[in-house]
């Protein structure tokens, strides 16, 4: 049954992050169409479902590859607010956050080190504040 699936799926363009986002987001559309009981909603989840198992059962791979290249910097627009807090989020035991007085440059600054000197990398402002 396996080695069957593997000659199916040979020459496919097989599942990549755009098709995986696709199936994500109708899953939420799913849900909200149920929750609020909209049919329209949920029959554009059936459709972006049936989209992303075009993309992945597609044997053009090539134009598949060149879709998730222009979705890709989409994305990154859309996540980046969550890496950095995500990021910040690991670092708030060892470290603190400022934010210079005149630029509003953010600056990581360790914990625990009483009050210290502060010079803005961007704009060369100091001040002075407590870790």
């Amino acid at each position: 049954m396996e080695e069957r699936f593997r000659r199916f799926m040979a020459g496919r363009h097989g599942p990549d992050i755009l098709s995986q986002d696709l199936v994500r987001g109708s899953l939420g559309m799913l849900l909200l169409g149920i929750v609020i009981r909209q049919s329209i909603i949920t029959w554009l989840a059936v459709g972006l479902t049936g989209y992303a198992w075009y993309r992945i059962l597609s044997k053009d791979v090539a134009k598949r590859a060149a879709e998730r290249q222009k979705y890709l910097p989409f994305r990154a627009k859309i996540t980046a607010p969550f890496r950095k807090w995500i990021a910040r989020a690991k670092t708030r035991k060892t470290h603190r956050i400022f934010h210079c007085d005149q630029c509003g440059e953010t600056m990581k600054v360790p914990k625990g080190k009483g009050t210290i000197r502060i010079t803005c990398p961007q704009c060369g402002h100091t001040f002075t504040k407590k870790t």
